[in-house]
């Protein structure tokens, strides 16, 4: 087992904001240790983890991060200790949350934009920069966590879960090559949303395709507008939206009804009716997530030595449900069954 390193909000500060201290002060020793200097001591790394709502995807990234950590030896209740909270799709509930993690914990990680933009905003209003990391956050640029991920500049930083949106609309044409019309469903309230669907619009009109889009505000909106989508479009794109991904059934039932193909922006949405994805592995994205951690806790690196981590195309993978797919009555062209793995196989 690793020994722990007691750490402080103030040595973290002082790495992250002003990058020039190597020395901090370890609260169960009293000394002035070099920064990386593993210290004998019983402190036990205090880590937060917020969570928005249950999600498949969400909960992959919370698994991967509890690994990453496991595998460099810092395991739960023995050198370190994990405060998860899950906010149950209530902002309220998950502001209150972020308050207490942000109160009790050295280092945060938040899963998703809402949950890390509100422990970056509780961290600023107890005059705080702890380190803070997210995971399975779209664009961390837009969503205000921070301005450079190559080099962040503040106490924050952690993976995206950036689609390969271009390559998930490219998709859509090679499973109806006749196709003329896709319709974009994203939540109005959710930036990450909004990012892909941008971006998905753009590729779609590439590929010579109309677009019609449509927006919910709240799990209510979510099937009225995705009948209106069904009624002249042959598929509908949905991003990485915690909102639809709840309450995805509401989606699946109108497209099963008028056979309209459902691509999703990540593989844990085929579970709650999407026909095929080309997803990211959300465990991994975790488990990077969590070796960013350690890197942090054994002092050998600060914030700002470590860039937003990204997944590349490459490292993605086509995935679909036939289930799902023979409920709608589509079948598929075989070249692409062929490079996708079945769920339900």
């Amino acid at each position: 087992m690793k020994k722990a390193l007691a750490l402080t909000a103030i040595p973290f500060a002082l790495l992250a904001l002003v990058g020039c201290s190597t020395r901090y002060h370890d609260i169960d020793t009293g000394r002035s240790v070099e920064v990386g200097e593993l210290v004998e001591t019983d402190h036990k790394i205090k880590i937060g983890i917020l969570q928005p709502v249950e999600h498949v995807a969400l909960g992959l990234a919370r698994q991967g991060f509890v690994d990453g950590l496991k595998e460099e030896g810092y395991v739960d209740g023995e050198n370190i200790i994990l405060d998860y909270r899950n906010g149950g799709g209530n902002d309220a509930s998950e502001l209150t949350l972020a308050k207490s993690l942000v109160s009790k914990n050295e280092i945060n990680l938040g899963i998703g934009t809402g949950s890390s933009q509100k422990l970056k905003a509780a961290e600023i209003n107890a005059g705080k920069s702890n380190p803070l990391l997210f995971t399975a956050v779209t664009d961390p640029v837009s969503g205000e966590l921070v301005s450079n991920v190559d080099e962040p500049e503040g106490f924050v930083t952690g993976t995206s879960d950036m689609n390969p949106v271009a390559a998930q609309i490219q998709l859509i044409k090679e499973c109806l090559p006749n196709a003329t019309k896709i319709g974009i469903l994203y939540t109005q309230t959710e930036i990450n949303s909004k990012v892909q669907a941008d971006m998905a619009e753009e590729e779609a009109e590439k590929q010579g395709l109309q677009v019609e889009i449509q927006t919910a505000t709240n799990s209510a909106d979510i099937q009225a507008a995705a009948q209106r989508l069904t009624q002249s479009c042959q598929a509908i794109y949905v991003p990485t939206d915690n909102n639809i991904a709840s309450n995805l059934n509401a989606v699946k039932v109108p497209c099963e009804s008028a056979h309209v193909l459902l691509v999703s922006g990540e593989e844990g949405m085929l579970q709650g009716g999407a026909h095929i994805t080309l997803s990211i592995d959300y465990y991994e994205l975790g488990k990077t997530t969590g070796k960013m951690a350690v890197s942090l806790i054994n002092g050998s690196k600060s914030v700002k030595d470590l860039p937003v981590k990204y997944m590349s195309t490459e490292e993605c993978e086509y995935v679909l449900s036939s289930s799902n797919l023979a409920a709608a009555g589509i079948t598929l062209p075989s070249a692409v069954t062929q490079k996708c793995r079945d769920i339900n196989a």
